[in-house]
C-alpha cells in the first residue's frame, strides 16, 4: 500500500513539475485615416492597450501554456495566432486560438481522469488615434487619449480610460472601472457592478449600471443614469437629468 501511494505522489509531483511552453506574437498592420480599426479576442489581466501618433497597429502578445498533456501544449502553442483582415474601411485584427484538440495526456492522467492547463496571455495592443475604433478586450488595462474617430468598446472587468476622446459612443464594462474625463459624442455606457467616473463631458450621457458607483460631473447634454442598489452623483449638466436610482447625492 505505501508502495502505491508513494508511486501517486511522484506521479502528481512530475504533473506539476511539467515545463511551461510559450510563444510570441507581433504583428504591425498600416492604417488609414479613413479606416476603422477593430481588435478583437484578446483577453487578459495583462494586457494594456493604448493609443498612439502613429498610422499603424501595434500588437505584441506573450502566450504561455502548462498542461498535464504534452501534445495538447504542442498544439496550442503552435495554434495561436493574430489574423489580420485588411479592405479599404476596415482593419481587423484577431487573436485566435486553436480549438480543442485531442488530449492524450499520460498514463497516469488516462487511468485516474487527472488533467490541468493554465494559460496566460500578456502584452500590449497600440491603436492609432486618428482612427475610429471598436474592441472586446477583457479584463486588462484599456487606456486611450485624444481619440478623433469614433470610440465603441465592449470589455468585462476593465481598467478603463479615455480621455479627450472626441466621440465616445458605446461603452461595456461590467464589474469594471470605467473613468471618461473631457471627451464628447452621445455616450450610452453599460457597467453592472462597477465604478463609472464622467467628468467634463461635450454631448449627452446614458449610464446604465446596476450596483454600481456612478458620477457625472459637468456635461453639456442630458444626462439619463439608472443605477438600482447603487450610488449616484450628478453636477452641473447643461440638459435634463434623468435618474432612476434608489440612491443619489
Amino acid at each position: 500500500m505505501k508502495t502505491i501511494l508513494i508511486v501517486i505522489a511522484l506521479c502528481f509531483a512530475a504533473t506539476a513539475s511539467q515545463a511551461t511552453r510559450s510563444r510570441t506574437l507581433e504583428t504591425r498592420v498600416a492604417t488609414l485615416a479613413n479606416q476603422r480599426v477593430e481588435v478583437n479576442g484578446i483577453s487578459g489581466s495583462r494586457i494594456v492597450f493604448r493609443s498612439w501618433d502613429r498610422n499603424e497597429v501595434y500588437v505584441r502578445l506573450s502566450v504561455s501554456i502548462s498542461s498535464s498533456d504534452d501534445r495538447y501544449e504542442e498544439a496550442y502553442v503552435a495554434g495561436v495566432a493574430v489574423d489580420t483582415s485588411v479592405t479599404p474601411g476596415m482593419v481587423h485584427l484577431l487573436f485566435r486560438e486553436p480549438n480543442g484538440g485531442e488530449r492524450q495526456g499520460s498514463w497516469f492522467s488516462r487511468i485516474f481522469g487527472q488533467f490541468f492547463v493554465n494559460k496566460e496571455i500578456s502584452g500590449e495592443v497600440y491603436v492609432p488615434r486618428s482612427s475610429a475604433l471598436s474592441t472586446d478586450t477583457k479584463y486588462g488595462t484599456v487606456t486611450l487619449e485624444e481619440m478623433a474617430g469614433s470610440v465603441d468598446l465592449f470589455g468585462v472587468s476593465n481598467s478603463l480610460t479615455l480621455r479627450k476622446c472626441s466621440s465616445v459612443r458605446r461603452v461595456e464594462n461590467d464589474y469594471g472601472t470605467t473613468r471618461i474625463d473631457g471627451c464628447g459624442g452621445a455616450l450610452q455606457l453599460k457597467g453592472s457592478s462597477s465604478k463609472v467616473n464622467v467628468s467634463d463631458f461635450s454631448g449627452s450621457v446614458e449610464i446604465d449600471a446596476d450596483y454600481s458607483t456612478v458620477s457625472v460631473l459637468r456635461a453639456t447634454g442630458d444626462v439619463t443614469v439608472t443605477d438600482q442598489s447603487g450610488k449616484i452623483t450628478v453636477d452641473d449638466v447643461g440638459g435634463a437629468a434623468t435618474l432612476d436610482a434608489n440612491y443619489s447625492v
